[in-house]
C-alpha cells in the first residue's frame, strides 16, 4: 500500500504536471 503513503506527494506531482501539459496545449491551440 504505498500508493496510500505517497498519495499526497503524488498527486501534487501529478496535479502539477497535468496543470503544466493543459496551459500548453491551450496556448497552442489559441496561437495555432
Amino acid at each position: 500500500m504505498q500508493k496510500v503513503l505517497g498519495t499526497g506527494a503524488f498527486e501534487r506531482r501529478y496535479h502539477a504536471r497535468n496543470k503544466t501539459e493543459n496551459d500548453y496545449v491551450s496556448f497552442t491551440a489559441t496561437s495555432r
